[in-house]
């Protein structure tokens, strides 16, 4: 009797294992990773290549870069951001070449993963490929925030305040981070630095077209409720707003939706993020976050009725 006890817990543990591993693979499948590619990366059959960049080989591992010690006065949540060394030149090409290699190692044993015979070692494998680009794409970003900084401040304007113009220029800088060619012979920087204008200037273009329209209403809104009514609009408003929000987000502009995302628990991991973990993702202070969420919500307040959706439908 216990014989039989014992050896159905352990086929049930080995159900359940394999559930799971089929489960990781078919999340794994479902998830293909854009790369800058390289013609290089096809000779290059094991993950360890082009390794020998002591920054990237760290970050990689341990996920932490070199810092340095700013000038005291800025701003708390700046000091944070400018904290991780600029990259030399050499570093740079490291980074961006190892980075990108990960990711095409990564999805090519993609392609090859079948979901029905894995086995732990191999999704451990691309687990860890997964965070180590992460990892150096991180560092790539933090080590690059100073030149967001000092092209943001040529825009600032009473319309324009520096803490969301910083985010639409670290927006701008990831989307550069990811479609950076190194191999092409020039620094990251010029590159950057063309998409980071480029898209501040179109920032600026849609603030204005819309400060006619959502502005005055919203201000007066805004200013006339109390903290307390203030909290009980955004409680309210994280609860139905789910069943049609998918219409709703494209409305917003791509700060405004990844906050929205990040707070109502939008993205692929479900996890809701705080005030703060937004804001030190954009760079801006987690009371500026709570501002930009509160003004989202009435975008998508008023994008509901043009779209002729009742309130009730997406407002607890």
């Amino acid at each position: 009797m216990i014989a039989e006890t014992i050896t159905s817990t352990v086929g049930a543990m080995r159900d359940q294992q394999s559930t799971q591993l089929v489960g990781r693979a078919r999340q794994i499948l479902s998830r293909e990773l854009s790369f800058v590619p390289n013609r290089n990366f096809v000779e290059m059959q094991h993950q360890d290549a082009w390794r020998g960049c002591g920054r990237v080989d760290g970050v990689e591992d341990a996920g932490n870069g070199p810092t340095v010690q700013l000038r005291p006065g800025l701003p708390a949540h700046l000091l944070r951001l400018c904290e991780v060394s600029i990259m030399t030149a050499e570093e740079e090409k490291a980074a961006f070449r190892r980075m990108n290699f990960l990711k095409y190692f990564y999805n090519h044993h993609r392609m090859l993963l079948d979901s029905e015979e894995v086995s732990v070692e191999q999704l451990d494998m691309m687990d860890s490929l997964l965070q180590r680009s992460e990892r150096i794409r991180n560092d790539i970003i933090s080590s690059s925030i100073r030149l967001v900084i000092s092209i943001v401040k040529k825009y600032c304007t009473p319309h324009c305040v520096f803490d969301d113009l910083l985010s639409d220029g670290i927006i701008s800088l990831v989307r550069a981070v990811d479609k950076f060619d190194f191999d092409r012979g020039f620094r990251f920087s010029t590159y950057a630095t063309q998409i980071i204008h480029r898209d501040l200037w179109r920032a600026i273009a849609r603030d204005q077209k819309s400060r006619t329209r959502f502005n005055t209403g919203n201000k007066v809104f805004i200013e006339g409720q109390t903290a307390e009514e203030k909290s009980r609009i955004e409680e309210r408003s994280s609860g139905r707003v789910l069943r049609t929000i998918d219409q709703l987000l494209g409305r917003l502009d791509e700060r405004e939706r990844m906050i929205v995302s990040g707070r109502f628990g939008l993205e692929s991991s479900g996890k809701k993020e705080t005030f703060a973990a937004l804001g030190k993702k954009l760079g801006i202070s987690k009371e500026r976050v709570r501002q930009l969420a509160e003004r989202a919500v009435l975008k998508l307040r008023s994008s509901a009725q043009e779209l002729g959706i009742e309130e009730e439908q997406w407002i607890a």
